[in-house]
C-alpha cells in the first residue's frame, strides 16, 4: 500500500511540474469561460 501511495506522489508532482512548465493562457476570460461549459453542459 505504501508503494502505491508513493507511485501517486511521484505522478503528481511530475504532472504538477508539467502544468508549471506549460505557460499561461493569453486572453483568458473565467467569465466566459465558466458560461460556455455551463452551456456546454446544458445542451447534453
Amino acid at each position: 500500500m505504501f508503494e502505491q501511495e508513493e507511485s501517486k506522489k511521484v505522478e503528481l508532482i511530475k504532472e504538477l511540474k508539467k502544468g508549471e512548465k506549460s505557460g499561461f493562457v493569453k486572453n483568458y476570460n473565467r467569465d466566459t469561460f465558466l458560461q460556455d461549459l455551463h452551456n456546454e453542459h446544458l445542451s447534453k
